[in-house]
Protein backbone atom coordinates (compact mmCIF):
# COMPACT_ATOMS: atom_id res chain seq x y z
CA UNK A 1 0.00 0.00 0.00
CA UNK A 2 1.56 3.35 -1.05
CA UNK A 3 1.45 6.15 1.79
CA UNK A 4 0.05 9.04 1.23
CA UNK A 5 2.46 12.02 1.62
CA UNK A 6 1.15 13.54 4.48
CA UNK A 7 0.70 10.08 6.65
CA UNK A 8 2.91 10.90 9.86
CA UNK A 9 5.56 8.46 10.93
CA UNK A 10 7.69 10.07 13.31
CA UNK A 11 7.26 12.13 16.11
CA UNK A 12 10.17 13.04 18.69
CA UNK A 13 9.71 15.80 20.97
CA UNK A 14 9.16 18.30 18.82
CA UNK A 15 9.85 17.19 15.68
CA UNK A 16 6.93 15.40 13.90
CA UNK A 17 8.00 13.69 10.36
CA UNK A 18 5.26 12.85 7.44
CA UNK A 19 5.96 10.58 4.91
CA UNK A 20 6.80 13.51 2.36
CA UNK A 21 9.47 14.69 4.76
CA UNK A 22 10.97 10.88 5.05
CA UNK A 23 11.44 11.07 1.33
CA UNK A 24 14.81 12.69 1.72
CA UNK A 25 15.87 9.12 3.25
CA UNK A 26 15.36 7.47 0.58
CA UNK A 27 16.85 9.96 -2.35
CA UNK A 28 20.50 9.87 -2.32
CA UNK A 29 20.32 13.41 -3.80
CA UNK A 30 17.88 15.52 -1.45
CA UNK A 31 19.09 17.84 1.88
CA UNK A 32 18.11 16.44 4.96
CA UNK A 33 14.57 18.43 6.01
CA UNK A 34 14.98 20.47 9.39
CA UNK A 35 13.02 18.36 11.26
CA UNK A 36 14.87 14.65 9.77
CA UNK A 37 18.16 16.45 11.61
CA UNK A 38 16.05 17.65 15.03
CA UNK A 39 14.72 13.80 15.28
CA UNK A 40 18.43 12.51 15.12
CA UNK A 41 19.41 14.89 17.08
CA UNK A 42 17.00 14.16 20.03
CA UNK A 43 18.01 10.35 18.91
CA UNK A 44 21.86 11.60 20.11
CA UNK A 45 20.79 13.67 22.97
CA UNK A 46 18.91 10.43 24.93
CA UNK A 47 21.94 8.16 24.64
CA UNK A 48 23.85 8.54 28.23
CA UNK A 49 27.33 7.55 26.41
CA UNK A 50 27.06 10.33 24.23
CA UNK A 51 26.82 12.64 26.43
CA UNK A 52 29.85 12.81 27.84
CA UNK A 53 32.76 13.29 25.86
CA UNK A 54 36.78 13.81 26.09
CA UNK A 55 36.47 16.94 26.31
CA UNK A 56 33.72 17.25 28.91
CA UNK A 57 30.14 17.01 28.68
CA UNK A 58 27.97 18.31 25.28
CA UNK A 59 24.57 19.71 24.85
CA UNK A 60 23.08 19.35 21.14
CA UNK A 61 21.04 22.52 20.03
CA UNK A 62 18.27 22.05 17.17
CA UNK A 63 18.42 23.58 14.78
CA UNK A 64 15.55 26.08 15.62
CA UNK A 65 17.10 26.84 18.32
CA UNK A 66 20.88 27.42 16.55
CA UNK A 67 18.40 30.02 13.64
CA UNK A 68 17.33 31.92 16.85
CA UNK A 69 20.60 33.11 17.14
CA UNK A 70 20.89 34.93 13.08
CA UNK A 71 17.87 36.73 13.99
CA UNK A 72 18.26 40.38 13.65
CA UNK A 73 16.02 41.57 16.30
CA UNK A 74 15.47 40.13 19.88
CA UNK A 75 11.99 40.69 21.26
CA UNK A 76 12.40 41.30 25.12
CA UNK A 77 8.92 39.05 25.82
CA UNK A 78 11.42 35.98 24.77
CA UNK A 79 14.13 37.08 27.79
CA UNK A 80 13.02 34.67 30.15
CA UNK A 81 13.09 31.73 27.45
CA UNK A 82 16.89 33.18 26.51
CA UNK A 83 18.04 32.96 29.87
CA UNK A 84 17.18 29.41 30.55
CA UNK A 85 19.00 28.35 27.50
CA UNK A 86 21.97 30.11 28.20
CA UNK A 87 22.03 28.42 31.53
CA UNK A 88 21.45 24.85 29.77
CA UNK A 89 24.50 26.08 27.38
CA UNK A 90 26.89 26.86 30.59
CA UNK A 91 25.95 23.59 31.89
CA UNK A 92 27.94 21.61 29.72
CA UNK A 93 31.48 22.52 28.63
CA UNK A 94 30.30 21.91 24.45
CA UNK A 95 27.82 22.94 22.76
CA UNK A 96 27.16 21.64 19.47
CA UNK A 97 25.34 24.20 16.98
CA UNK A 98 24.27 23.49 13.67
CA UNK A 99 24.90 26.28 11.02
CA UNK A 100 22.96 26.43 7.86
CA UNK A 101 24.14 28.31 4.83
CA UNK A 102 20.66 28.60 3.56
CA UNK A 103 19.14 25.93 1.20
CA UNK A 104 22.78 25.56 0.15
CA UNK A 105 24.93 23.49 2.79
CA UNK A 106 24.83 22.07 6.70
CA UNK A 107 28.38 22.24 9.11
CA UNK A 108 28.88 21.87 12.73
CA UNK A 109 30.25 24.46 14.92
CA UNK A 110 31.33 23.35 18.47
CA UNK A 111 31.44 26.01 21.18
CA UNK A 112 34.13 24.24 23.43
CA UNK A 113 34.45 26.05 26.65
CA UNK A 114 37.67 24.16 27.95
CA UNK A 115 39.78 25.16 24.93
CA UNK A 116 38.55 28.52 24.43
CA UNK A 117 37.66 27.53 20.75
CA UNK A 118 34.67 27.22 17.82
CA UNK A 119 35.76 24.12 16.07
CA UNK A 120 33.84 24.08 12.92
CA UNK A 121 33.90 20.58 11.18
CA UNK A 122 32.80 21.18 7.81
CA UNK A 123 32.35 18.36 5.40
CA UNK A 124 33.75 20.58 2.54
CA UNK A 125 36.35 21.59 4.27
CA UNK A 126 37.62 25.35 4.25
CA UNK A 127 36.16 26.25 0.99
CA UNK A 128 32.94 27.21 2.53
CA UNK A 129 32.72 31.13 3.77
CA UNK A 130 32.16 31.33 7.59
CA UNK A 131 29.23 34.61 7.28
CA UNK A 132 26.89 32.55 8.71
CA UNK A 133 29.02 31.32 11.56
CA UNK A 134 29.85 34.51 12.50
CA UNK A 135 26.19 35.82 12.63
CA UNK A 136 25.41 32.54 15.14
CA UNK A 137 28.64 33.53 16.89
CA UNK A 138 27.06 37.60 17.13
CA UNK A 139 23.41 36.39 17.95
CA UNK A 140 25.08 33.86 20.87
CA UNK A 141 26.71 36.67 22.53
CA UNK A 142 24.10 38.99 22.17
CA UNK A 143 22.01 36.03 24.32
CA UNK A 144 24.93 35.57 26.70
CA UNK A 145 25.20 39.66 27.06
CA UNK A 146 21.07 39.51 27.70
CA UNK A 147 20.70 36.74 30.34
CA UNK A 148 24.03 37.73 32.26
CA UNK A 149 21.26 40.84 32.93
CA UNK A 150 18.52 38.62 34.48
CA UNK A 151 18.18 37.25 38.03
CA UNK A 152 17.55 34.07 36.71
CA UNK A 153 21.06 33.74 35.31
CA UNK A 154 23.64 31.01 36.62
CA UNK A 155 26.78 31.22 35.88
CA UNK A 156 28.33 28.42 36.87
CA UNK A 157 32.14 27.56 36.68
CA UNK A 158 32.49 24.96 33.11
CA UNK A 159 33.07 28.27 30.98
CA UNK A 160 36.32 30.65 31.50
CA UNK A 161 34.84 34.17 30.05
CA UNK A 162 32.10 34.48 28.07
CA UNK A 163 33.74 36.86 25.36
CA UNK A 164 32.79 33.81 22.71
CA UNK A 165 33.90 36.57 20.13
CA UNK A 166 37.59 36.53 20.54
CA UNK A 167 37.41 32.95 20.99
CA UNK A 168 39.76 31.36 18.25
CA UNK A 169 37.87 29.78 15.08
CA UNK A 170 39.68 26.04 14.07
CA UNK A 171 38.59 24.54 10.85
CA UNK A 172 39.06 20.73 11.62
CA UNK A 173 38.74 19.53 8.17
CA UNK A 174 41.47 21.30 6.05
CA UNK A 175 40.21 18.89 3.04
CA UNK A 176 36.95 17.46 2.02
CA UNK A 177 35.60 15.00 3.02
CA UNK A 178 32.40 15.08 0.85
CA UNK A 179 32.22 14.89 -2.81
CA UNK A 180 28.15 14.82 -3.47
CA UNK A 181 26.53 17.84 -3.48
CA UNK A 182 23.30 16.40 -1.09
CA UNK A 183 25.27 14.64 2.00
CA UNK A 184 26.23 17.71 3.81
CA UNK A 185 23.28 17.00 7.06
CA UNK A 186 24.42 13.44 6.84
CA UNK A 187 28.27 14.45 7.44
CA UNK A 188 26.94 17.07 10.56
CA UNK A 189 25.06 14.27 12.15
CA UNK A 190 28.03 12.17 12.47
CA UNK A 191 30.13 14.71 12.86
CA UNK A 192 27.62 15.42 16.30
CA UNK A 193 27.85 11.64 17.17
CA UNK A 194 31.62 11.05 16.63
CA UNK A 195 33.21 14.37 17.75
CA UNK A 196 34.60 14.25 21.20
CA UNK A 197 36.32 18.02 21.21
CA UNK A 198 39.48 16.52 20.00
CA UNK A 199 39.42 13.91 17.70
CA UNK A 200 36.45 12.33 15.65
CA UNK A 201 36.22 8.94 17.50
CA UNK A 202 35.26 6.99 14.78
CA UNK A 203 35.61 7.92 10.65
CA UNK A 204 33.32 7.91 7.64
CA UNK A 205 33.73 8.58 4.10
CA UNK A 206 31.38 9.79 1.37
CA UNK A 207 30.65 6.20 0.91
CA UNK A 208 29.15 5.61 4.06
CA UNK A 209 26.65 8.19 3.63
CA UNK A 210 24.68 6.35 1.35
CA UNK A 211 24.27 3.31 3.55
CA UNK A 212 23.75 5.49 6.85
CA UNK A 213 20.71 7.51 4.70
CA UNK A 214 18.99 4.54 5.16
CA UNK A 215 19.91 3.37 8.25
CA UNK A 216 18.54 6.70 9.52
CA UNK A 217 15.40 5.94 8.08
CA UNK A 218 14.96 3.00 10.35
CA UNK A 219 15.99 4.22 13.88
CA UNK A 220 13.98 7.51 13.65
CA UNK A 221 10.84 4.90 12.82
CA UNK A 222 12.15 2.57 15.07
CA UNK A 223 13.50 4.14 18.07
CA UNK A 224 11.36 4.36 21.36
CA UNK A 225 11.38 7.83 21.29
CA UNK A 226 9.39 7.84 18.34
CA UNK A 227 5.34 8.34 19.84
CA UNK A 228 4.22 6.83 16.64
CA UNK A 229 6.27 3.68 16.87
CA UNK A 230 3.79 1.07 16.95
CA UNK A 231 0.16 3.13 16.80
CA UNK A 232 -2.15 3.10 13.69
CA UNK A 233 -1.25 6.39 11.93
CA UNK A 234 -4.30 7.85 9.99
CA UNK A 235 -4.45 10.66 7.58
CA UNK A 236 -7.10 12.75 6.90
CA UNK A 237 -7.55 15.23 3.87
CA UNK A 238 -7.18 18.87 4.73
CA UNK A 239 -10.42 19.61 2.76
CA UNK A 240 -12.36 16.69 4.53
CA UNK A 241 -15.87 18.16 5.21
CA UNK A 242 -17.48 17.87 8.18
CA UNK A 243 -19.95 15.46 9.29
CA UNK A 244 -23.69 16.43 10.67
CA UNK A 245 -23.58 16.07 14.55
CA UNK A 246 -25.58 12.94 14.44
CA UNK A 247 -23.03 11.24 12.42
CA UNK A 248 -19.79 12.34 14.40
CA UNK A 249 -19.80 9.37 16.78
CA UNK A 250 -20.66 6.24 14.32
CA UNK A 251 -21.28 2.97 15.99
CA UNK A 252 -20.45 -1.09 14.39
CA UNK A 253 -24.38 -0.41 13.62
CA UNK A 254 -24.04 2.48 11.50
CA UNK A 255 -21.35 1.42 9.10
CA UNK A 256 -22.66 1.45 5.82
CA UNK A 257 -20.56 -0.18 2.74
CA UNK A 258 -20.68 2.53 -0.49
CA UNK A 259 -22.14 -0.94 -2.64
CA UNK A 260 -24.87 -0.95 0.20
CA UNK A 261 -25.87 3.08 -0.49
CA UNK A 262 -25.59 2.09 -4.07
CA UNK A 263 -28.69 -0.31 -3.92
CA UNK A 264 -30.42 1.62 -1.70
CA UNK A 265 -30.06 4.03 -4.31
CA UNK A 266 -31.70 1.72 -6.80
CA UNK A 267 -34.27 0.02 -4.60
CA UNK A 268 -35.89 3.67 -3.67
CA UNK A 269 -39.80 2.87 -3.87
CA UNK A 270 -39.62 6.44 -5.16
CA UNK A 271 -37.13 6.93 -7.17
CA UNK A 272 -35.60 9.86 -5.43
CA UNK A 273 -31.48 10.44 -5.28
CA UNK A 274 -29.89 9.78 -2.00
CA UNK A 275 -28.18 12.86 -2.12
CA UNK A 276 -26.68 12.32 1.76
CA UNK A 277 -23.08 12.95 2.10
CA UNK A 278 -20.57 9.80 1.89
CA UNK A 279 -17.58 9.93 4.27
CA UNK A 280 -14.29 10.47 2.63
CA UNK A 281 -12.40 7.65 3.27
CA UNK A 282 -9.69 7.60 5.82
CA UNK A 283 -6.15 5.51 5.26
CA UNK A 284 -4.72 3.87 7.72
CA UNK A 285 -0.71 2.86 7.46
CA UNK A 286 1.79 1.35 9.74
CA UNK A 287 6.09 2.36 9.46
CA UNK A 288 6.59 -0.85 8.38
CA UNK A 289 5.46 0.36 4.42
CA UNK A 290 8.00 2.64 4.67
CA UNK A 291 11.23 0.15 5.35
CA UNK A 292 9.09 -2.14 3.03
CA UNK A 293 9.35 0.46 0.48
CA UNK A 294 13.26 0.83 0.89
CA UNK A 295 13.27 -3.09 1.43
CA UNK A 296 11.93 -2.52 -2.37
CA UNK A 297 14.31 -0.44 -3.59
CA UNK A 298 17.16 -2.46 -2.35
CA UNK A 299 15.88 -5.38 -4.62
CA UNK A 300 15.20 -3.24 -7.32
CA UNK A 301 19.17 -2.06 -7.18
CA UNK A 302 20.72 -4.71 -10.11
CA UNK A 303 24.49 -3.55 -10.34
CA UNK A 304 26.67 -5.14 -7.96
CA UNK A 305 29.14 -2.25 -6.59
CA UNK A 306 25.93 -0.32 -5.47
CA UNK A 307 24.35 -3.69 -3.35
CA UNK A 308 27.76 -3.64 -1.30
Amino acid sequence: MSLHEKTKLVHINDALLTNAEMRCLTHDDVFLHDDVINAYIYCISAQEHLQNRADGKVHIASTFVSSLFKKDKIDPATHRHIVKRVNTFLEHDMVFLPVNIRKCHWYLSVINAKKREIQVLDSLGVGMGRSDLTMTLQGLDKHLKIACDMPEFKRGDRWQDLDIMNWTVVDKFQEPIQTDSASCGLFMLNCMEYWTGDILSDNFTQKDMKEFRRKLAVILLETELNKLKGSPIYYQADNEENVSDNEENVSDSDVEFLEDRKRKRQDSHDGAEDKSPLRNPIMAADPQDLVDELCHHIMSINDATSLE
